[in-house]
């Protein structure tokens, strides 16, 4: 199997002395490769991998709708926190002082009645 190498024609020998060697491991070399092997897979085997329990606020987050939901809240949070300090002229003027009082820190309350109409009856004169 003389092959002339036509770049390199020194190399010819080599190349020729090692395609006539062989390239086998030897057979103490394969037991302890099997071994190995057949070690990591036994425990394989006995190992039981729980999967991960995401927390409360990573269930929170993916229970409300993910990402496009949390920006939808917190649009509506900043929008209500603006509208609250901020109130438009168009707002019952009750509503603005209450908001005003409630952000100077005026110890006067306010009472709103929603519905000044309406009586609250608990229901006690039935029995």
């Amino acid at each position: 199997m003389n092959t002339e190498h036509k770049e390199y024609p020194e190399l010819s020998g080599l190349f020729d002395a090692a395609r006539a060697q062989s390239a086998r491991p030897s057979e103490a070399l394969m037991a302890r490769v099997s071994e190995d092997a057949a070690e990591v897979q036994s425990g394989f085997r006995t190992r039981r991998v729980m999967p991960v329990k995401p927390g409360r606020m990573a269930q929170l987050f993916q229970v409300l709708g993910g990402w496009p939901a949390m920006g939808g809240l917190v649009m509506a949070a900043a929008t209500g926190l603006w509208i609250g300090a901020f109130p438009p002229d168009s707002l019952s003027v009750g509503v603005s002082q209450a908001a005003q009082a409630l952000l100077v820190g005026n110890d006067t309350a306010y009472l709103i009645d929603i519905a000044p109409g309406s009586e609250f009856d608990l229901g006690e004169e039935a029995l």
